[in-house]
């Protein structure tokens, strides 16, 4: 049988190559990010690696499996898609669509999700916990929810055991592992393999005439998904924006707005 294992990625600004005078400009506001590179957030680069331990246990247990990377946007860097070409991914698409996927992960997940349903097969995806800029984990569980594949988030490791796989995940109690069958989507997070492997020069040299598919996508703006946590009760809290012109400012209202709740 025939599998597909899946990857969706973002791209992410490298903040390790800003000035510390961009730093300086958190003050004023958002840093100066214009000689920023690109690079892949770093929760997907995990998904990534493990991807490609998987597909390697797979494919010596004589299983075929094809290795998919996709990101939503317009364009990729070639030092990254060179990268991932040479260290083993098959193909790697880009799902054409001018979108904030910091902030529209609903609309992320729809354009996932039909790429997805159009290759066909059983399919294993692999992505990222969050987006390290936006620091919002909603879309792996909204692209479960879209395809009907059960959905782990928080993942730690993931290993193949015979026709299934062992995955170890944070919770709430701690870590936790378990078997579970090989289909479904699973989100990493401070995994063991935190880094993608770099490729060699030869390497790259033997995958030089691959090439990014470039696929026209369509948002279907279906609608929102709910997400309920089922591991702890539901709880609403109110509260209150101190605002002020500065610390000593905000400390005194702060400190005023106690006294009142205390009297």
């Amino acid at each position: 049988m025939s599998i597909n294992i899946i990857v969706p990625f973002s791209l992410v600004f490298d903040q390790s190559g800003m000035l510390i005078s961009d730093w300086e400009k958190l003050k004023q506001g958002d840093p100066d990010i214009i000689r920023s590179k690109k690079v892949i957030d770093a929760y997907d680069e995990s998904a990534a690696e493990y991807a490609l331990v998987i597909r390697d246990s797979l494919r010596e247990a004589g299983q075929e499996v094809t290795l998919i990377g996709i990101t939503v946007g317009t364009h990729i860097n070639k030092r990254i898609s060179q990268n991932l070409f040479a260290v083993g991914f098959d193909r790697l698409c880009v799902l054409e669509y001018a979108i904030d996927s910091l902030t529209q992960q609903d609309a992320v997940a729809d354009i996932l999700t039909g790429f997805i349903r159009s290759t066909g097969l059983e399919c294993l995806v692999l992505t990222g916990q969050m987006n390290s800029e936006s620091c919002c984990g909603c879309t792996p569980a909204r692209l479960s929810y879209r395809l009907g594949l059960p959905y782990i988030g928080y993942v730690s490791e993931l290993t193949v055991v015979k026709d299934r796989l062992w995955v170890k995940c944070k919770t709430r109690g701690g870590y936790m592992s378990r078997t579970v069958p090989m289909r479904g989507v699973f989100a990493f997070q401070d995994a063991a393999r935190s880094y993608l492997r770099v490729s060699t020069l030869r390497e790259r040299a033997a995958v030089r005439s691959k090439t990014v598919e470039f696929i026209p996508s369509v948002c279907n703006d279906a609608p929102s998904v709910t997400l309920e946590r089922l591991d702890i009760a539901g709880q609403k809290r109110c509260c209150c924006f101190i605002t002020g012109a500065d610390t000593a400012e905000r400390a005194a209202l702060l400190l005023e707005l106690f006294l009142e709740e205390v009297d």
